[in-house]
Parts: structure tokens; sequence; C-alpha cells
């Protein structure tokens, strides 16, 4: 059985979103969509680009190293905000994980088409953290309410 390259789950409660997806790249954008819905809904307008800069790239990384872009995988994604007002974004895929030690701290030439993604979730999160398989990562950025 193939799994549709659709949002195979989503549960959007006051404060959190969970989603359930295959592994395309189609299906950031719809992530994107609604996590981006959800932080204007909230008056969390002005920290949007950051926290759409790591939802897509983290998700880019788990659709791509670790489900292989394989569209019969999921990727599971928690977005949440917490009551002192930090974002926190939980990544999921079945990959085997990746020694992220390695490249923490070295960004690839521009040039190259892969291998900024931690870099970028780095510059735009206030703290990364790894499960001890390194296929989960939790990202959090600090919020602050529009002035509106």
């Amino acid at each position: 059985m193939s799994i549709d390259s659709t949002i195979i789950e989503s549960f959007i409660l006051n404060n959190k979103i969970d989603l359930i997806l295959s592994a395309t790249t189609e299906n950031l954008d719809t992530a994107d969509d609604l996590v981006t819905a959800f932080l204007q809904e909230k008056n969390f307008t002005s920290d949007l680009f950051s926290c759409r800069m790591l939802l897509r790239e983290g998700l880019m990384n788990a659709v791509v190293h670790g489900c292989d872009t394989d569209h019969n995988l999921i990727v599971k994604m928690i977005a949440e905000v917490t009551g002192e007002n930090v974002y926190v974004l939980k990544i999921i895929d079945p990959g085997k994980g990746f020694a992220w030690q390695k490249n923490d701290e070295n960004v690839p030439d521009a040039k190259q088409a892969c291998g900024r993604g931690i870099a970028h979730m780095k510059r735009y999160s206030d703290s990364i953290e790894y499960n001890d398989s390194d296929n989960v990562i939790i990202m959090m950025k600090n919020l602050a309410h529009s002035n509106v």
C-alpha cells in the first residue's frame, strides 16, 4: 500500500499542532501554511520568519535525509507555543540519525546544494537538542508578541 503524498493526520489544539505527513517536499508548504496561520492567530508575527525557517529546514532534513524522500515513510512534527511564549518545534523521522556534531560549526560553500540546514537552524533558534539516536530534533525560539 502506498501512502498518499498529503498530510496524513493533523491535530490543532489551543497552543499545539501535531502533524503526521508522508515524506514529500510538497508537504513542507502545507505544514508551513498551518504553522504560519497558527502563529499569526496567536499574534507572533514578529518572529514568523525565524519560525518558518526552523520548520522548513527541519522538515526538509527529515524528508530528504531521514526518509530519503520515500513517500511511503512518515515524518512527525509538533509545533507548540508554551505559556512562556517559547516556540517549540519537534521533528521526528524514522531515519538512522546523523552525526550532527561533525557539521555543527562548518557552513558549506554557498555554491553547494546541501549542507546549510544546521547552520540556518542554529542561527534562527535559541536552542537545539537531539535525541540519543539523532533522528529527533527539538528547536526552541523565544517569541515576542507583535504590536498591532
